[in-house]
């Protein structure tokens, strides 16, 4: 199918599909409902956007939207998994973010400069002329990363304990699960006031997209997080940076003890980092079987992960 390119130029907002992209205002809107992007998102959306159609390989794109960053392909991988829930895309059924199989990414939606433009039809159009390409503002060069201060706040005990509430309810459970008490927590003004480092979570998965909401409930709590796909990349982050907490998946690939694997390598290094497996399952045998290991336990809930992990950076603090 043959890719057509507009001559249209256009320095403002454009249209992506069925979305009307604002890039100064860094937010997308779709009728009634506007969505406010982060900035690296935003440029993530705008380097897919000036080359619709087109297969832009994870090295592309880290030089495009991390320019000035020293990431790992894993950040694209996250990046663009916030884009597609942005979008309301599916990576299984794409309408907009399509996965090329050891390639990269195309955008799949077509490309317009202005709203009144769009065609009746989307989908008619996209199958008639393909993928439709215009120029697009310039992407702005990404900040250099900041550390920010982190204190367990006083009130941490409470919003925790609302949140597992909520992933209880969420997840319809029917036998009271068994969470980690959470230790209380007082502080008086000069240890409120003194500035700490922020928790930083090392999270090995080889499909991220899989606990994003996860990753969200934690960084309501200031929690930072490096993605690791494999042991190997793991070990190699593990290598150049100090980790609070290690969160790992138990299978990965052909190997379904692939994180009993992580966790020996690190005992046997000497590093005694934190980790806890969050799986698919977890039977009283296999929380023994992973405290036995070195490991605080294992989880299959998100109410009890929570539970589990800000108890173990509140205890390492």
């Amino acid at each position: 199918m043959p890719n057509v390119r507009s001559a249209v130029s256009t320095s403002g907002p454009f249209v992506v599909g069925d979305w009307r992209v604002d890039p100064d205002l860094d937010r997308i809107a779709q009728g009634e409902t506007t969505i406010k992007l982060e900035p690296r998102t935003m440029r993530l959306l705008l380097a897919l956007a000036q080359r619709p159609g087109e297969v832009l390989t994870a090295d592309e794109l880290l030089k495009t939207v991390w320019p000035d960053v020293v990431v790992s392909p894993s950040s694209v991988y996250e990046g663009v998994a916030q884009l597609r829930k942005a979008l309301g895309d599916a990576s299984d059924d794409p309408r907009y973010i399509e996965t090329v199989p050891r390639k990269g990414y195309r955008l799949l939606a077509p490309v317009l400069p202005r709203p009144e433009r769009r065609a009746p039809t989307r989908a008619a159009e996209q199958a008639q002329y393909g993928a439709v390409a215009v120029p697009l503002p310039a992407v702005a060069a990404a900040p250099s990363p900041r550390r920010l201060p982190w204190r367990w706040p006083v009130w941490a005990p409470v919003s925790l304990g609302l949140l597992v509430g909520l992933g209880m309810l969420a997840e319809h459970l029917i036998q009271p699960a068994a969470i980690v008490s959470l230790p209380a927590t007082s502080a008086t003004s000069a240890e409120a006031s003194a500035p700490q480092r922020a928790p930083r979570v090392l999270w090995v998965d080889d499909k991220p997209d899989n606990n994003l909401r996860e990753r969200e409930a934690m960084a309501a709590f200031n929690v930072r997080f490096d993605l690791a796909l494999s042991t190997e990349e793991a070990l190699q982050r593990l290598r150049g940076a100090d980790y609070d907490l290690i969160i790992s998946d138990m299978g990965r690939g052909s190997n379904p003890r692939a994180g009993y694997d992580l966790l020996r390598e690190l005992r046997q290094r000497g590093d005694s980092t934190r980790v806890i497996f969050y799986t698919r399952s977890c039977t009283e045998a296999q929380m023994q079987e992973a405290r036995t290991r070195g490991a605080l336990g294992c989880s299959t809930r998100i109410s009890e992960l929570m539970a589990m992990a800000m108890g173990a950076l509140e205890a390492g603090r």
